[in-house]
């Protein structure tokens, strides 16, 4: 799985590999000659392969402008990949992860509150913010488009219901963590991660891992951006295994 890259964007990183070695020496170097035995060892972790579903790419399609807000952001519907990612190991094994923001100086920074929310609003002018949102790219003239909070949810370990810890802790180590249903996009937290729990919030092996993908995008006042030219929506984020 080695430097590999696919698109959610997911990049792939091997496992690190264990390797020990003991030596002792068992006679006394005062006494004649001395002699060093020593055991090594190497543990590779069993290769895994991942299916995207859709190229693991989510589309809104043509969005009209007239649908788009002038004076205040506008919410797209949510929108849900199935079995977004599916990971399959040759053999029983852990995974955690880790997820990055390619976008993130896309952000529509002036309209996002202090700790990272985009300050969504409805038709009716209520805010209905929340999570830490990714950037969305930019129009023609380098302004940001909007932001989109993303979730991963429906996680199952060998088709079996299982969680996401709630912070990231060492890879493959109980820690505080508590297992919870949905997976908010949070940052990476390298070299810690995100481990998957079982609901008694112990690391949960299997060799088929699968979840679903979820998105809602925002897209700011039309009056903070050009729409003298078509403008695409190019969101984009790396998941590390």
């Amino acid at each position: 799985m080695s430097g590999k890259k696919v698109k959610i964007s997911l990049k792939l990183l091997a496992l690190p590999l264990l390797a020990m070695s003991i030596s002792s020496a068992f006679a006394d170097p005062a006494v004649g000659p001395s002699g060093k035995l020593t055991v090594t060892g190497e543990y590779t972790p069993p290769p895994c392969s991942v299916a995207l579903a859709a190229n693991g790419v989510i589309d809104y399609g043509h969005i009209s402008t007239s649908s788009l807000h002038s004076t205040y952001s506008t919410n797209l519907p949510i929108k849900t990949l199935s079995n977004a990612v599916t990971i399959t190991c040759s053999a029983v094994t852990s995974v955690a992860i880790n997820w990055d923001d390619n976008r993130s100086a896309t952000l529509a920074i002036g309209l996002m509150d202090t700790i990272g929310r985009y300050k969504q609003l409805q038709p009716s002018g209520t805010s209905s913010g929340y999570g830490l949102n990714l950037g969305l790219g930019t129009d023609s003239l380098g302004q940001g488009i909007g932001n989109y909070v993303a979730t991963l949810s429906a996680l199952k370990v060998d088709g079996i219901d299982q969680y996401f810890a709630s912070t990231a802790t060492t890879p493959f180590q109980k820690g505080a963590a508590t297992p919870t249903k949905v997976f908010e996009y949070m940052g990476a937290r390298s070299p810690l991660a995100y481990n998957f729990l079982n609901v008694d919030g112990e690391i949960v092996k299997g060799s088929v891992f699968s979840m679903d993908y979820n998105v809602m995008a925002t897209i700011t006042e039309t009056d903070h951006i050009d729409l003298s030219k078509e403008i695409t929506l190019n969101g984009s984020s790396t998941i590390s295994l």
